[in-house]
């Protein structure tokens, strides 16, 4: 009980803390307005639960497993980043 006290503690610490997450979501509702804010939040959190079902499934362990896909997941990244640098 103690740790889940303790847990609880620390995730609500995180979670009112402002981050990159935080000040993004404030930045587009003032400069585009609620709506924008909103689409922001099911963004973020669409990326968050995408990535812990990959988590929870034990893809990660797959993928760091193997080093072929973890090479064609960093070159797709590096190709992503690339594109968006031109």
């Amino acid at each position: 009980m103690e740790e889940l006290i303790s847990f609880v503690i620390a995730v609500s610490l995180l979670a009112i803390s402002p981050g990159p997450d935080n000040i993004f979501v404030l930045m587009q509702s003032v400069v585009h307005g609620k709506k924008y804010g909103l689409a922001t939040i099911v963004g973020l959190m669409t990326g968050c639960i995408i990535h812990t079902v990959f988590l929870a499934l034990g893809v990660s362990t797959i993928i760091k497993n193997n080093s072929f896909i973890f090479f064609g997941i960093k070159l797709f990244g590096a190709l992503y980043l690339f594109f968006f640098g031109l």
